[in-house]
């Protein structure tokens, strides 16, 4: 079970399909895009992101984002690209959190 603030760690291949999730992954499905399994609001900024990595192009995203009972929390992203020693991308590595304590504004 998935802890907010924890990080979940996932390797996306070069068709932007999840293959690899670590244990704190949540709503990860391998095989399927992971822009896509992202929190609904994040993820056309996800998508972006992705492609940006394909090229070589690192992204952290931050987005607010609301559960199924309607709470806010913070969903923040680093997406990198994964370089092989010959300097090709082989993968990216999306590190993924949720940030449940928001500040509040008086």
């Amino acid at each position: 079970h998935r802890r907010a603030g924890d990080d979940c760690v996932t390797v996306v291949d070069l068709s932007g399909n999840i293959g690899f999730s670590g244990p704190d992954a949540f709503a990860s499905v391998p095989g399927k895009p992971w822009a896509s399994q992202c929190p609904g609001q994040a993820q056309p900024r996800a998508h972006a992101a992705m492609e940006q990595a394909l090229i070589g192009v690192s992204s952290q995203l931050a987005e607010i984002c609301h559960d199924d009972k309607g709470q806010p929390y913070l969903w923040q992203a680093d997406i990198s690209p994964m370089v092989s020693r010959e300097g090709r991308i082989v993968s990216v590595l999306a590190r993924s959190r949720i940030l449940r304590d928001l500040p509040t504004t008086a």
